[in-house]
């Protein structure tokens, strides 16, 4: 297991390591370019059949399948919030080909304020993003800002 904050050695493994420590580049590339706007790396990051899973919440469906209609997901977040939703990684840890981000997310919309938290675990094959899934801390307060 590799987390931002060092090395334990679960496994023992150097290539599981080197392995975890690209995974956990790859989604930092991957915050960094949604957090520019930066579609053309989003593109690169995912595989063409991705899936997305959030919970059903006001505005959104809940799962997302393809790389397309994940963009177009991440397009509307910023359409539906006015461009001021972000989301800012934490901590982040990886295991094999699971990488685990404790994320921040904020935003304003329609008069209503987001700051909440969640837990993102991203599958990684071939070297892309293959399936995402999160997990809300306040899935209430999620959910009355997306609906």
């Amino acid at each position: 297991m590799t987390t931002k904050q060092g090395r334990s050695s679960i496994k023992g493994s150097v290539d599981s390591a080197s392995t975890e420590d690209q995974n956990i580049g790859l989604v930092r590339r991957g915050y960094d370019a949604f957090a520019s706007g930066n579609m053309t790396i989003l593109i690169e990051l995912f595989q063409a059949d991705a899936t997305w899973c959030v919970p059903a919440m006001g505005i959104f469906a809940g799962n997302y399948a393809g790389r397309d209609a994940i963009l177009e997901f991440f397009a509307q977040t910023q359409k539906e919030a006015d461009g001021t939703f972000r989301a800012i990684p934490g901590i982040i840890a990886a295991t094999g080909d699971r990488v685990f981000v404790q994320q921040q997310m904020s935003g304003k919309r329609q008069g209503r304020v987001l700051d909440t938290s969640a837990v993102v675990v991203f599958t990684i094959a071939n070297g892309r993003v293959r399936e995402v899934n999160e997990y809300y801390a306040d899935y209430p307060a999620s959910a009355a800002f997306w609906g």
